[in-house]
């Protein structure tokens, strides 16, 4: 009984603190409306050189599940439910804010086997492959 009411003076404050530090960051503009890292501010312009640091960023870490071709059958997609999208279809694509694919990239998406690169890869890197994924359905018309 001595060692709980002891312990409680140090956990007590612990608490008070922690919920603090919660309702300070969710005051602050880090998140987006479902929680993941929103964009900071404009992006960059797209260019080739960006177009081509962004295949060389998916190949690195997007190819296994999108496949190299963007199609979604990487060798990692088959035991994958949902499979990964095909993002070399327009139809998809286009509809998709660059925010949207912001933060998919970076907090992943709930529901599938899209993880979290938030800690993996830089904004400027993620704006890179954004740019990469736009290039492939751009002389696409819908």
């Amino acid at each position: 009984m001595t060692l709980l009411r002891k312990s409680s003076w140090v956990f007590i404050p612990m608490c008070i603190v922690g919920m603090a530090f919660l309702l300070f960051i969710s005051q602050m503009k880090l998140f987006g409306s479902d929680g993941v890292l929103a964009p900071p501010g404009q992006p960059p312009p797209s260019t080739p050189e960006s177009i081509a640091a962004g295949k060389a960023v998916f190949f690195e870490y997007c190819s296994g599940c999108h496949g190299r071709r963007a199609d979604g059958r990487g060798p990692q997609s088959l035991n994958l439910i949902p499979r990964p999208q095909n993002i070399r279809n327009p139809q998809f694509v286009k509809y998709l804010t660059d925010d949207r694919l912001y933060t998919s990239i970076g907090g992943g998406v709930r529901g599938t086997a899209m993880q979290a690169f938030e800690l993996t890869l830089s904004p400027e890197k993620r704006w890179q492959v954004i740019h990469y994924i736009r290039s492939l359905t751009a002389d696409d018309p819908i």
